[in-house]
């Protein structure tokens, strides 16, 4: 019992990592895109992909979906 209660504090400590680690990263995408943006790299009205504004900046969709969303909201 005493293993069960250790590895799930193991697993919700990691899982915290995980998203913050994940958070940053999706700050890190978003600063990109607005640099992206200002600079003219993604003009307006120009239809992207999440596919492939994670190829460009080498990660994985879901920090794209993420930075898109604050962008949205901005």
């Amino acid at each position: 019992m005493q293993n069960t209660k250790v590895g799930a504090a193991i697993g919700h400590v990691v899982g915290a990592a995980e998203r913050d680690a994940h958070g940053r990263l999706s700050e890190q995408v978003y600063e990109s895109l607005v640099e992206m943006i200002v600079l003219g790299k993604l003009p307006p009205g120009q239809p992207v992909s999440e596919l492939n504004l994670a190829r460009m900046l080498s990660v994985s969709r879901t920090p794209i979906h993420e930075a898109v969303k604050q962008l949205v909201k901005d």
